[in-house]
């Protein structure tokens, strides 16, 4: 595990990482992916961030308690939607850390999805499936709302 400032340093360059890449591939909507410590990322990006992050599939994360004060307001997070998944049996981060997770975005008002899956600290074929029909379906209604037909 990293350390505070560490982490605090990754959530930066991510940060930065995803403004440059919205500028020079002219893109509006960014979706994270992440496992484990990437989940992590991912998770305190979009919810301390939520206009540069329209999405996030967290996959065996956990929210750092060094974050929380810098999460934003549900009116901010309304259009970030989260999707975590973790596993039951996760000996890294067990899932204790996946149901504290859920219960901070639910109680700041984020758009959340979570599932809880028999397995390890893995990703398992269930997990991605899952993941891959909520971002579609996810992905789908944003460009619906934005006035685009989805292919």
């Amino acid at each position: 595990m990293i350390d505070g400032a560490g982490a605090e340093a990754s959530r930066i360059a991510l940060l930065d990482f995803i403004t440059q890449y919205r500028v020079e591939h002219d893109v509006e909507d960014v979706y994270l992916m992440g496992f484990s410590q990437g989940a992590i990322m991912a998770t305190v990006a979009a919810a301390t961030e939520p206009a540069k992050v329209q999405g996030a599939v967290v996959l065996s994360g956990r929210f750092p308690k060094e974050f929380q004060p810098g999460i934003v307001t549900a009116d901010e997070l309304a259009k970030t939607a989260l999707w975590v998944g973790h596993g039951t049996d996760d000996e890294k981060l067990p899932i204790h850390h996946g149901r504290a997770t859920q219960a901070l975005l639910v109680a700041v008002g984020a758009p959340l999805t979570y599932r809880e899956y028999p397995a390890g600290h893995a990703i398992t074929p269930e997990m991605q499936s899952d993941a891959h029909r909520w971002l579609t379906e996810t992905m789908g209604a944003r460009l619906r709302e934005n006035g685009v037909r989805p292919a």
